[in-house]
């Protein structure tokens, strides 16, 4: 039986005799306090034992009802139809015939405390018999303080202090643990008024967690009801007129369990009301160590082959039938099962392999489908589920073919699943298609081409491209083959906008950008090792962004304007080609781990500008106009947004207010952790950064094909730095801070000749903890520059540069941008 934690009680209730206010009855009651009494929703509660706390009773001390089996964890019968379930969901009412006066009663949810202080308890109307929501007005308190530093940290970022202290005038609770089972064998409801704003804000909770329109609800919370069972799933909307509004989460099919979110300022676009959140800070219960091998959600069904037969007519009309093996990950009957599919594309039926046709549930536009599993899926029971579907998928502009959904095109269970898959196409013959994996065969009759592909290797995501193609090969006889795919079609240009980006495509490939990527292949074959495919194809597509899948990189051609057009174009293009290597070769375990991903193919795409293209001018360009962004993103937000957070919170450092954090902190910062990396390993008398490389190209050899942390890779990192790098990856990676260096030096001519540099670094911006390796270099003239390593830390340093037989011309401070900073110039 799973359940929440304790409730820690203290509580006057108005609505019963004094006698009774600790009875276990849901009314007044002369039943002795040892007593056993029936909550309406029909669950026995057990007596309390002295610590005020009891579990809701198992299922076994309870009669089965007819046709139905409970499981250990099962309070409820599940739910049979889902469209009921969704209505009776979405009309939750505060309940006027079980409501309760409460005074100071307090209860805990890990690492959060909330305390009723005075006001009015209702139990919300049952959803398919069963109670699922709790709402309270009046005045209460809500505290948390994150078990776990670096959320402290962010908290901090957030409110300016480590701890969340915050009064709320409303509480609307969505439960499916032990909460509606303690509150009614501890409060007495009884009938009273139900009031206008505990009615609007349960239907606002409502709306952060569902949506009417389209009839999606949270999977996570909608799961546990579905099932009659309680899985220790608490939501709650915490409201206070005075402040925004904060929602606090426990959902245990998390590897962090336990979130904290806000609402952003930005209630609208537009004239339309939004219901979003961006979290506070997340964690595991109780702070414990996160299994270092678990994913970022525990899925219900695991995926173990997909298989996958399109048909694409020549109006790009699309129809598919999909065959998903999965094999369920629940410990107990497994009734209901979703699905994510594009929300244009219909489902016109579903069915198990062997089995009969499967009820299915969809709302409008939605991007989710229910199936109910009939019988239920028994824990480790694999089974086949084919979906048939169609729908517009492919639009064509003039003879441009746009994808809807580059990877929603086939229905998902939830989570990231590494599988196998095979996929055919029957399309016209005058179009070429090209998808994941090799091409097991092709042929063409009647004007329709099939061809069928395959991806032994397991992989998450498939895609493909489908378009008036000649496919060319550009590569040299070393594998892996490189081919392009050459617009053939009327070159009729499509303008996509985004932000101050403009791309204009339309044109033919640029045969040197072809060649471009074949190169950048090359070079990373020749610095990390061959990639895990045999074929990579290089597509053009009308859109604004690049995307990779394992042997296929899709990008547009001119995606810049601009300073540094010609290395960013570069650098975007090689971006691509390298996740083939960091991505597809090297996986990441969680979203912390997404910048060995991101990460590392933008600083691998420097790599090749540099080394490949011998660029170290439009190098150091790109790296500093990255750093001007950081920087400028640390000195300006939005009013009451928090400050970019670390590399580590991946897809967290994204904001409703500053979309673009992702995408500066994982990807431009990553780069630039691994440009100071090499920095320091690089032997600054002679340039040699063969140790640097020589680590890459031994973390992609033992982590090819498996799935890295930050850790795996600081552990190697330490063994070629020859130190423990614990302070740098705390710094950079699991830190927020960049330092702010004021640099000043004299030079003194000694008494025997030479000549000395005093230099002082004053350090601002960062603890005063903070130390990193700070290259120097002495500029002598003539294209002489000698450069020496100097450690900074604290506030203030000062030291002498090595004595020198003639003056220097300048004293470079930060040589080579070797350390992301601001450097200001001061006086002696």
């Amino acid at each position: 039986m799973v359940c929440g934690a304790a409730l820690s009680l203290v509580m006057s209730v108005g609505t019963a005799p004094a006698a009774a206010q600790d009875s276990l009855a849901t009314s007044p009651s002369t039943a002795a306090p040892d007593s056993m009494a029936v909550n309406p929703a029909g669950a026995t509660i057990a007596p309390a034992d002295a610590s005020g706390w009891s579990p809701p009773t198992a299922a076994a001390d309870r009669p089965p009802e007819p046709g139905f089996t409970f499981a250990a964890d099962s309070v409820a019968e599940p739910v049979v139809d889902f469209d009921a379930f969704f209505v009776a969901a979405m009309t939750q009412r505060p309940d006027s015939t079980r409501v309760a006066r409460v005074r100071d009663l307090a209860f805990e949810r890990d690492a959060a405390r909330f305390t009723l202080i005075e006001g009015d308890l209702w139990l919300a109307t049952p959803v398919m018999g069963r109670v699922c929501a709790v709402v309270f007005e009046g005045r209460g308190t809500f505290a948390l303080t994150p078990p776990v530093p670096i959320e402290r940290e962010q908290v901090r970022r957030a409110y300016g202090r480590t701890t969340i202290e915050r009064g709320f005038d409303h509480l609307v609770l969505i439960v499916a643990d032990s909460t509606v089972a303690e509150l009614t064998r501890r409060v007495t409801f009884g009938s009273g008024r139900t009031s206008k704003t505990a009615i609007a804000v349960l239907d606002e909770c409502l709306r952060y967690v569902s949506d009417g329109k389209t009839g999606d609800i949270e999977v996570g919370l909608a799961q546990p009801f579905l099932e009659g069972r309680a899985d220790g799933h608490f939501f709650s909307l915490i409201d206070s007129v005075k402040a925004e509004r904060l929602f606090f989460e426990i959902n245990p099919r998390n590897r962090e369990e336990v979130t904290l979110w806000r609402e952003p300022k930005a209630r609208h676009i537009g004239l339309w009301r939004v219901w979003r959140r961006d979290d506070v800070c997340m964690f595991t219960r109780g702070g414990a160590t996160p299994n270092p091998s678990a994913e970022d959600r525990r899925p219900l069904l695991a995926v173990k082959q997909w298989t996958i037969d399109c048909r694409i007519g020549g109006n790009m009309g699309f129809a598919a039938v999909a065959s998903i093996t999965c094999e369920s990950r629940e410990p107990a009957p497994q009734r209901w099962a979703s699905f994510s599919l594009y929300d244009k594309l219909v489902v016109d039926s579903v069915a198990w392999v062997g089995g009969r046709t499967a009820r299915v549930f969809r709302g409008r536009r939605s991007d989710v489908f229910w199936v109910r599993c009939e019988p239920p899926l028994m824990p480790g029971e694999t089974r086949t589920l084919r979906v048939r579907y169609h729908g517009p998928l492919i639009d064509r502009i003039g003879d441009w073919m746009l994808m809807g959904a580059a990877t929603e095109w086939y229905p998902k269970p939830e989570g990231r699943h590494r599988t196998p898959f095979e996929i055919v196409f029957h399309v016209p013959s005058q179009y070429h298609v090209v998808t994941v994996g090799y091409r097991v065969s092709s042929e063409t009759r009647d004007g329709v081409t099939t061809s069928r592909w395959r991806s032994d290797r397991p992989i998450h995501n498939a895609s493909f491209v489908v378009g008036l193609f000649d496919e060319e090969r550009f590569s040299g006889a070393e594998p892996p083959e490189v081919t392009a795919l050459m617009f053939r079609g009327r070159p009729d240009p499509i303008r996509v906008s985004f932000g101050d980006v403009q791309v204009e495509s339309g044109s033919r490939m640029d045969r040197n950008v072809a060649a471009d990527a074949a190169r950048a292949v090359a070079f990373f074959s020749r610095t990390l090792g061959p990639p895990p495919v045999s074929r990579i194809a290089v597509a053009e597509v009308p859109d604004a962004k690049g995307e990779a899948f394992p042997g296929i990189i899709q990008i547009t051609w001119t995606p810049f304007r601009g300073r540094n057009v010609a290395a960013e174009d570069a650098v975007f293009r090689a971006h691509e080609v390298a996740h083939q290597w960091w991505g597809y070769g090297v996986d990441f375990q969680t979203y912390h781990d997404q910048w060995l991903s991101e990460g590392f193919a933008d600083f691998s795409a420097l790599w090749y500008l540099q080394e490949a293209l011998g660029d170290t001018k439009d190098y150091l360009a790109v790296l500093e106009a990255w750093r001007e962004q950081i920087m400028d993103d640390m000195n300006y937000k939005p009013a009451d947004t928090p400050p970019a957070g670390p590399i580590w919170l991946g897809f967290r450092s994204a904001r409703v207010e500053v979309q673009d954090n992702y995408a500066l902190i994982v990807y431009k910062k990553g780069a630039w952790v691994l440009h100071m990396l090499r920095t320091m390993l690089t032997d600054l008398d002679t340039g040699n950064d063969e140790k640097f490389a020589s680590l890459m190209r031994d973390f992609y050899a033992r982590y090819e094909g498996r799935m890295a942390t930050t850790e795996d890779f600081r552990r190697l990192a330490q063994r070629y730095a020859g130190q423990d790098l614990g302070w740098f990856f705390d710094q950079w990676v699991y830190g927020a801070d960049v330092p702010t260096y004021r640099f000043a030096y004299r030079t003194e001519r000694t008494s025997d000749g030479h000549y000395k540099v005093r230099c002082r670094v004053r350090q601002t911006g960062v603890p005063e903890g903070f130390r990193m390796p700070v290259p120097i270099g002495i500029d002598f003239g003539g294209g002489r520059v000698a450069r020496v390593r100097v450690d900074v830390q604290g506030p203030i340093a000062e030291f002498d540069l090595p004595l020198m037989d003639r003056a220097p011309k300048a004293i470079l401070f930060n040589d080579l941008q070797s350390v992301l900073c601001h450097v200001e110039s001061a006086k002696w």
